[in-house]
Formats: structure tokens, sequence, C-alpha cells
């Protein structure tokens, strides 16, 4: 017998006694409780499938119609994160261009100039 099973064996036991302790007018009052909520849990299993049912239906049949906006709506909200994404990239990387010319050697003019190209061209060939 497994530990848990000890336990539950043992409050077993403290219930039946503790019922075998109670008088005759209580044991009849919880005797008659139990019955009206067996019997109330039993109304709330039967209706249950019914109301899901109807929603199941309700769902089914307005979904159902509206599957391809729903569709239509879930590719654009992915569009819009891919460019959302794309974008703070490309912004991410203009900063880094940025800021490694700032921190450079050269003067920012160098980079525009013309004749810079020519000379970078011509003194990395040996």
């Amino acid at each position: 017998m497994t530990r848990e099973q000890h336990i539950a064996k043992d409050i077993v036991k403290l219930l039946n006694y503790g019922t075998s302790q109670l008088d005759a007018a209580t044991s009849a009052k919880l005797a008659t409780a139990r019955r009206q909520a067996v019997a109330v849990a039993a109304k709330q299993v039967q209706v249950a499938p019914v109301a899901t049912a109807g929603v199941e239906r309700f769902l089914m049949e307005h979904l159902h119609v509206q599957r391809s906006w729903i569709t239509v709506g879930l590719l654009l909200g992915v569009l819009l994160l891919v460019v959302a994404i794309t974008q703070q990239n490309s912004q991410r990387g203009q900063l880094e261009e940025d800021s490694l010319l700032l921190s450079s050697d050269l003067p920012p003019e160098a980079y525009v100039d013309q004749g810079f190209d020519t000379w970078l061209e011509q003194s990395s060939q040996p």
C-alpha cells in the first residue's frame, strides 16, 4: 500500500468515526443536503452538453462564413509585424553605420568626395 492510500484510509476511518457520533437529526439534515446537491449536480451535467452544443453550432455557423476574413486578418497582422521588425532592424543598422562614421579618424566629408574612392582603389592595389 502506498503512502497516499494509507493516508486516504486513515481519513476515511476518521470521517466514519465522526459520522457515527452524530445525532439522528443532524444525520437526516446532512442526508437531505447531500440528495439536493446530487440532484443539482445531475441537472448541471445534463445542461452542459446542450449549452456546449449551442455555442459550438453558433461558432461553426458564424465562423464558417467569416473564416476567409479571419485568415486575411491574420495574414495582414503577420505582414505588419514583419514590416515593423524590418524597419527596426534597418534603423539599427543605420545607427551603427552613423556611429562608425562619426567615430572614425577620417572626417565625414572624405566619404562623400569622389576622389577619395579613386584614391582608395589605387592605394589598395599592390
